[in-house]
């Protein structure tokens, strides 16, 4: 928060310059609010009062692909209310700071959060190489400058390469959307066959009168009688 108070804040007339030389689309009544940092390597955003973008000063001097790339990835965030679900993450986390699987939840969540953003920013893998050449720039600016904050686009190098492998599967599956789709087709069939094998093993007793010791009716009287009833 001491980082956003020294931002400064674009004119509307500028944000609706600046997306429309990107050629990004928006709201024009009410387009979002965009903050330029000098301090933070990598771009962010929320949506507490009003949508907002907060970019690092470096992306506004550099190529029109990256920022329209960024841009792109962080209106995502904002259209499928991420800041939102983001909040209620982090109430999980400090409601169950003690529980392993609430933070391997939360970690795996984010990176979800992202995963649907890159898609969306690359046209679903139409647009991989182009993406993938920010996400570099984005990392290799982390690498200079270390001791200023990476928040939001690159939060982690680890979490930047996950997301550049699964850019390159959606291009390999953009090239190729024939073979992509018989598989798909593949692993629906199977998937039919288990649960449906997996359906024909599970029988639920709803017959009050059955012996709980019967080899049918393993459940007890009053377990059947609540399932007959419902």
């Amino acid at each position: 928060h001491q980082m956003l108070g020294r931002c400064d804040q674009m004119p509307t007339l500028e944000v609706k310059a600046l997306l429309d030389s990107a050629g990004v689309g928006c709201d024009a009544k009410n387009p979002p609010i965009v903050m330029i940092s000098r301090e933070a390597i990598g771009p962010c955003c929320w949506q507490w009062h009003r949508p907002t973008v907060v970019l690092p000063h470096f992306l506004l001097e550099a190529n029109r692909e990256d920022l329209r790339n960024v841009l792109l990835h962080e209106l995502e965030h904002l259209k499928t209310n991420h800041p939102l679900q983001l909040f209620w993450q982090h109430l999980a986390q400090v409601t169950c700071w003690f529980h392993p699987a609430v933070w391997n939840a939360a970690s795996r969540a984010a990176l979800v959060r992202e995963f649907t953003c890159d898609e969306v920013a690359t046209d679903y893998g139409a647009n991989s190489a182009s993406y993938l050449r920010t996400l570099l720039h984005i990392a290799e600016r982390y690498e200079r400058d270390q001791s200023m904050p990476a928040i939001g686009f690159g939060r982690t190098p680890s979490e930047i390469v996950l997301r550049a492998r699964r850019l390159v599967e959606l291009a390999k599956r953009n090239q190729n959307p024939a073979a992509t789709t018989m598989v798909g087709r593949r692993m629906a069939v199977s998937m039919l066959v288990c649960i449906a094998a997996l359906a024909s093993l599970i029988w639920i007793p709803s017959d009050p009168l059955a012996s709980p010791r019967s080899l049918w009716s393993p459940w007890p009287h009053w377990t059947a009688s609540t399932v007959h009833c419902f």
